[in-house]
């Protein structure tokens, strides 16, 4: 319905880019008028695919809580995310870092 409103649009306003001197005052037409109220009372169609259940910001947001929250894996890449492994503010990595990870999992930090 919304494409015929806009084609209606678009062939009423056509004459008025031929003639310069031609007003807009033709979408004062009832049957004009008539399509805006049909194309205003008709309800959107629902999204391809089914209803959309995604619950909005609200859930985004308890979803991020929930993956913050997880104990991660030791042996995982997010294993040092809550014991990241720092000796005097310099960071560690690769092999230096192994022992942390004993460290981690004794402690709890993860699983």
């Amino acid at each position: 319905m919304r494409h015929l409103l806009l084609l209606t649009c678009l062939l009423a306003c056509l004459p008025c880019l031929a003639k310069p001197g031609v007003s807009l005052a033709r979408f004062d037409n009832p049957a004009v008028e008539q399509a805006v109220r049909e194309a205003a009372a008709e309800k959107p169609a629902p999204p391809p695919g089914g209803a959309d259940f995604s619950g909005g910001d609200e859930a985004r947001r308890l979803d991020l809580a929930f993956k913050d929250a997880e104990v991660p894996d030791c042996l995982h890449s997010e294993g040092l995310k809550r014991q990241p492994p720092v000796i005097l503010f310099v960071p560690l990595s690769g092999v230096l870092a192994l022992p942390f990870v004993g460290i981690a999992k004794l402690r709890g930090k993860c699983k």
